[in-house]
């Protein structure tokens, strides 16, 4: 917005004599960008990996743009990743569907959004294209860099972009209609009725407590503090007790100090520490641990962790999950799972049923032999959250 004011008093002429004014403020937009991205979050350059994150897929975008003209194919962004390679019109097409998503902006404000996103680069405007240098690098990061990989909650810093350029074509339209502006309005109304209804209907109902909280409190009302339990992701946020988060701080201070998960570990662990302290309850827990970046488990259902697992995940809370019989042998006693992450291997049809056998088998196991001693679901009193269910092990 800066740069908005600054261009509005700077005459720039023809464009063509003055083009290095004008690349000179399209440079003094995005350092200005950076300058202010720097003072709202210090951390992102401050951070051990922060500069390389930050500043990284930027080298990469240009990177993918001169492959992109030299007519090289979109290849998998990365090595054991499971994004199949697009080709540059799926991964664009990808995109427009995840700006549409119901947990995006949805299919009418999206459009209406994405229409006048377009509309405002043929207008041939300088201080616009100024305003879109930020959200246009932004979408070719998220289409060319890492093509079908975009998510609607990656896409909240344009989103703001999309609904301009949406106003902005509304507002074009009513200026156009003359003398039946008014029944632009009325369109317009009903137009975003349903969203509208659909938004505040959405933002009631995640303001209800998740069933991941529900069970937290059933959990540290009935379940004594130190029992031991194996948790799988997606669940409940419990605390660990003072002898496991002990150990597992002493573990983090010998870890790489400049790794992306291993920098500030242990000033977590003892935030979580003093946390614990004040708690009902706290627990011996084991962590399942599932290895979504990767396309299948090893043979033997044993990770070597790579590269690629240190940068996606914490080498201190390695991925992969025990039999049944080895936790009970270990004297876990109880197990709590969720929906969101036991569905994928349950699922005949999904790729994770065939490629992680062991995950399967953990839960085909538990839920035939363990006893299940509470349910919560989100379908049962409507609210947010997936399935929790608390199993106690087979005897």
């Amino acid at each position: 917005y800066i740069s908005i004011f600054y261009v509005y008093g700077y005459p720039l002429g023809n464009i063509k004599t003055n083009w290095q004014k004008i690349a000179g403020i399209a440079i003094g937009a995005i350092l200005l960008f950076y300058a202010t991205f720097f003072v709202c979050s210090p951390y992102n350059f401050l951070d051990p990996l922060g500069l390389k994150s930050t500043f990284g897929k930027i080298i990469t975008l240009l990177n993918t743009i001169n492959d992109f003209f030299s007519g090289a194919h979109v290849a998998k962004t990365q090595q054991d990743f499971i994004n199949a390679p697009l080709s540059r019109g799926a991964a664009f097409i990808a995109y427009l569907q995840t700006l549409i998503h119901r947990e995006g902006m949805g299919l009418v404000i999206g459009s209406v959004s994405i229409f006048g996103f377009v509309y405002m680069l043929f207008s041939r405007s300088l201080k616009i294209y100024i305003l879109l240098l930020f959200p246009l690098l932004f979408i070719f990061i998220s289409v060319f860099t890492f093509p079908g990989y975009a998510q609607p909650r990656h896409q909240l810093p344009v989103y703001a972009f999309l609904a301009l350029g949406g106003g902005y074509l509304l507002d074009r339209i009513y200026l156009k209609a003359g003398s039946y502006n008014k029944w632009v309005i009325y369109a317009v109304l009903v137009l975003l009725l349903h969203p509208t209804i659909l938004i505040m209907e959405r933002g009631l109902y995640v303001a209800k407590t998740d069933t991941r909280n529900v069970a937290k409190h059933w959990i540290e009302e009935h379940i004594p503090s130190n029992s031991k339990i194996v948790l799988d992701e997606y669940g409940p946020v419990l605390h660990m007790n003072e002898q496991q988060l002990n150990q597992a701080i002493a573990m983090a201070e010998q870890a790489d100090k400049q790794g992306q998960f291993t920098a500030h570990y242990a000033k977590y662990l003892k935030y979580q520490l003093l946390a614990g302290r004040k708690a009902k309850a706290a627990y011996m827990i084991s962590e399942i641990r599932f290895p979504w970046w990767r396309e299948k488990e090893p043979a033997d259902g044993k990770y070597e962790l790579t590269k690629t697992d240190r940068d996606m995940g914490n080498p201190l809370r390695p991925p992969g999950v025990k039999t049944l019989d080895e936790y009970k042998q270990d004297g876990y006693e109880y197990v709590i799972v969720s929906s969101k992450r036991y569905h994928t291997f349950l699922d005949k049809n999904n790729d994770r049923y065939r490629n992680f056998p062991s995950f399967r088998k953990f839960y085909q196991d538990l839920f035939a032999r363990g006893r299940l001693v509470k349910e919560f679901s989100p379908t049962a009193d409507n609210r947010p959250g997936p399935t929790i269910r608390i199993y106690r092990t087979p005897a």
